[in-house]
């Protein structure tokens, strides 16, 4: 889905920016602590922003993703939250195709960004 293929948690509170994402902005005087991960118990605080990535529609193109108030860790893997993604107003349909589900978020603005599980 993501460059690097960035898994969808329904369990997470918030995007976790890594890696494959840029800072766009940052909110001054707004951070969070996060425990237990990249394997580590203890983290310096991560910032809060807005930070795009791309994403890879349907049809192969590749469109830019903003998450704003997400953490961003600058490194790792991007962790996309599903509520997050629906809070905004796209749909997101992370039910596995054998159960039914369809795998994909379809964004208010048209594009598809397909899952893989």
């Amino acid at each position: 889905m993501f460059d690097g293929y960035s898994p969808v948690d329904s369990g997470a509170d918030a995007v976790y920016c890594g890696g494959d994402c840029v800072n766009e902005e940052i909110y001054h005087n707004k951070e969070v602590h996060v425990i237990g991960v990249h394997g580590d118990d203890i983290k310096p605080s991560f910032q809060i922003g807005t930070n795009p990535t791309t994403a890879h529609g349907e049809n192969g193109e590749k469109y830019l993703g903003r998450f704003p108030e997400s953490t961003y860790a600058e490194t790792g893997k991007t962790l996309l939250s599903a509520n997050q993604i629906r809070n905004a107003g796209h749909i997101v349909n992370d039910v596995p195709l054998k159960y039914g589900g369809k795998q994909y978020i379809k964004c208010l603005e048209g594009p598809v960004i397909p899952l893989y599980y």
